[in-house]
């Protein structure tokens, strides 16, 4: 089954038999923006997108579109003019209905504090929200509450978190995976973890086992039904790794090379003259 796009998308996330696009939005006045179009894979590629959400920030732009339940969850950054006239720079977590295109908002950035990622475990909501130095750089702070899926009865948990771990969810587990940066602690102090929904660390494991990794591209990508799945690169290698849930309860979490190859390989050749 083939879909052709709009435009060539930004993100796009697959759920429930239909494709969520982040990609340029166009009207009937000949004009576009950026927004959501839903493509549905029982439709072929003729189809006509249905638009979910348009973006109306200055200079804007949708980042970490997740889909739960009957929701699309993600980040929208740009600019958004004051009262005084002026433009302040804007990231504002947002949901959005996939049946009926209702949008609200969940949180957005407050003077030097922004939303950072999103995790969904049994349907509760884990938010992160980062403290940044303005002059500096660096992240300073982040706390992580749960709440229900609208954003309510929120509380604090991992109080004790460390300011560049960021959090992601399944069915069964929260991870807590290394946000990349100069100022994060050295890398033979890093490491992945699992816990429950209560936080309770079950499993680690250091993330120097990829001594050889393209330190800012590796990064967990996804969890499925019987296994973790971390990406780390060298500088010559695409390499995928894999780790079986099935030991996470004994208090292990053991990856294994899933996927490699050459990078080379993966570029698009270049014909002179086309």
């Amino acid at each position: 089954m083939a879909i052709q796009f709009e435009s060539t998308p930004n993100t796009a996330a697959l759920h429930r038999g239909k494709v969520y696009a982040v990609e340029n939005v166009y009207h009937e006045d000949g004009t576009a923006s950026y927004g959501i179009n839903e493509y549905d894979l029982r439709k072929g590629a003729s189809q006509e997108p249905k638009t979910l959400y348009v973006g109306a920030l200055h200079n804007g732009a949708i980042q970490d579109l997740l889909c739960y339940g009957e929701n699309l969850y993600f980040h929208e950054v740009g600019m958004q003019e004051t009262a005084g006239g002026g433009n302040v720079l804007t990231d504002q977590q947002m949901r959005c209905h996939v049946k009926t295109g209702e949008t609200s908002r969940l949180s957005a950035s407050d003077d030097a504090t922004f939303p950072g990622s999103l995790a969904f475990l049994k349907n509760r909501m884990y938010s992160c929200f980062f403290t940044v130095d303005m002059e500096v750089g660096n992240v300073v702070d982040t706390k992580v509450y749960q709440s229900d899926l609208e954003g309510g009865n929120r509380e604090r948990v991992f109080e004790q978190n460390d300011p560049y771990v960021v959090y992601h969810g399944d069915e069964d587990y929260l991870y807590g995976d290394y946000f990349k940066s100069p100022w994060a602690r050295p890398l033979e102090e890093q490491e992945l973890a699992v816990y429950n929904e209560s936080g309770d660390k079950l499993a680690a494991v250091g993330l120097d086992i990829f001594p050889e990794d393209d330190y800012y591209s590796a990064c967990l990508i996804g969890a499925g039904r019987d296994h973790v799945f971390y990406l780390a690169p060298t500088e010559d290698m695409f390499r995928i790794y894999y780790a079986d849930k099935g030991t996470i309860p004994e208090g292990k979490l053991e990856f294994r090379l899933f996927f490699e190859i050459e990078i080379e390989k993966m570029e698009a050749p270049f014909t002179k003259g086309s």
